[in-house]
């Protein structure tokens, strides 16, 4: 006859199941880009490091080819991170991911919207569509996560 699980176990099985039980949640498109973010997000670091160390340019590091030094790429490299931090709590079903996920989304939209008023480049339509999907999505989740 086994024995008994304890309360700490009996808590971890319980946390693994509600994980696996958000992680179907997730769909499948966003599952893969989260793939995507999470490998950009750990390799974004060192890229952006190494640009600065040998001097050639990093689009969202340099604006108009004005390299911004050290602290963009430290603002970069925190971004990338916190890219990799919101898709590994999406992937893996963590109870915080949508939060964080609704936090980078909208950060982003902030950022798109800041570089189409202030920057040289045009409004990119499909990247607009794909993250309003996004963010409808996560709103979705939020209710059903927990």
């Amino acid at each position: 006859m086994p024995d008994a699980l304890t309360y700490h176990e009996l808590e971890q099985h319980i946390v693994k199941k509600l994980a696996l039980n958000r992680q179907a949640l997730v769909a499948s498109w966003i599952r893969f880009l989260a793939w995507i973010f999470l490998g950009l997000g750990l390799v974004g670091p060192a890229y952006i490091f190494a640009a600065y160390l040998f001097g050639f340019s990093v689009p969202y590091v340099s604006y108009d080819g004005l390299h911004l030094g050290l602290m963009g790429v430290l603002v970069g490299s925190l971004y990338c991170v916190f890219t990799a931090l919101a898709a590994y709590g999406l992937l893996y079903g963590k109870l915080w991911a949508v939060s964080v996920c609704l936090v980078h989304a909208y950060l982003y939209l902030a950022i798109m919207l800041g570089n189409i008023l202030f920057g040289n480049d045009g409004v990119n339509l499909l990247e607009l569509t794909v993250l309003a999907i996004y963010l409808q999505q996560l709103h979705k989740l939020r209710a059903l996560w927990n």
